[in-house]
C-alpha cells in the first residue's frame, strides 16, 4: 500500500435498510463505488480505490446474507442513487439482486472470485438456481475476476459466467487465491480501475485475460 492510500481517512458507522443495521466504511472522493464483503479487515485494494473514488463498504455477513432490496434501502439512507459495485465471493449474489432491481443505479458491477456458479455449471447452493438461471436477463456491464489459485470460486467456473451473461469480461489474476483483494491487491486495483473508467467500452487487452505481475 502506497503513503497516499495509508493517509486516506475513513469514516465508520451504521446504517438500515430493510429492516436490518449495516456497518459500512467509506473514504475518498468522487464517484461511488460500492463494495460488499464481510469487511473483517480492510482490503488494501479497497484503499488504493478510495484515491480516486469515494468507496463505501457495506460489511455483510456470510451467513443470512440480506437481499438486494435491503442493502439498496441502506444505500439510499446514505444518499447514494447511482454507483459502481464491487462484489466479492458469496456477495455476489445479493449484487447480482440489486443489477436486477436497479438496473438504472448499478452503472457497472466487478465480480471478485464469485461463488454463484460451481466449475461444473450448476448454482452452487440449491436456492440460487433461479438467480443463476436469469443471468442472461442482465444488461449491466460485468467483470468477473478470478485467482488462479482460488479453491472456493474455482477459475474454471469463469467461463460459465462468460458463458451465461452477455458481454461479460472475464480475468483471471495469477497467483492469488480467494484473498486476491490482500494477495494482489496493486493488479487488482489497476483492473478496476480500467473496468469502472471505461464499462461496457472494456476490453481485456490480453488475449488470455490473464493479469501477471
Amino acid at each position: 500500500m502506497n503513503d497516499a492510500s495509508e493517509r486516506a481517512a475513513v469514516k465508520e458507522g451504521e446504517v438500515s435498510g430493510g429492516g436490518q443495521r449495516f456497518c459500512y466504511r467509506e473514504a475518498g472522493a468522487g464517484s461511488v463505488v460500492v463494495c460488499l464483503g464481510d469487511g473483517e479487515h480492510r482490503s488494501p485494494m479497497r484503499a488504493l480505490l478510495a484515491e480516486r473514488y469515494r468507496v463505501v463498504e457495506l460489511l455483510l455477513p456470510e451467513i443470512a446474507m440480506p437481499s438486494g432490496h435491503a442493502i439498496s434501502e441502506a444505500l439510499g439512507a446514505l444518499g447514494i442513487e447511482r454507483f459502481d459495485l464491487v462484489a466479492h465471493g458469496a456477495c455476489a449474489v445479493p449484487a447480482l439482486q440489486l443489477a436486477f432491481e436497479l438496473p438504472e443505479a448499478v452503472s457497472a458491477l466487478a465480480l471478485l472470485g464469485p461463488s454463484l456458479i460451481a466449475s461444473n455449471g450448476e448454482a452452487a447452493q440449491r436456492a440460487d438456481e433461479t438467480l443463476a438461471g436469469r443471468l442472461g436477463q442482465l444488461k449491466t456491464p460485468i467483470l468477473a475476476v478470478f485467482g488462479t489459485k482460488d479453491t472456493v470460486a474455482p477459475a474454471e467456473a469463469g467461463r460459465h459466467y462468460r458463458a451465461r451473461i452477455p458481454g461479460c469480461n472475464l480475468v483471471f489474476v495469477y497467483d492469488a487465491g480467494h484473498a486476491m483483494e490482500e494477495e494482489r491487491p496493486e493488479a487488482v486495483a489497476a483492473l478496476l480501475f480500467d473496468f469502472l473508467e471505461r464499462h461496457e467500452q472494456f476490453l481485456v487487452s490480453r488475449d488470455s485475460g490473464l493479469i501477471y505481475p
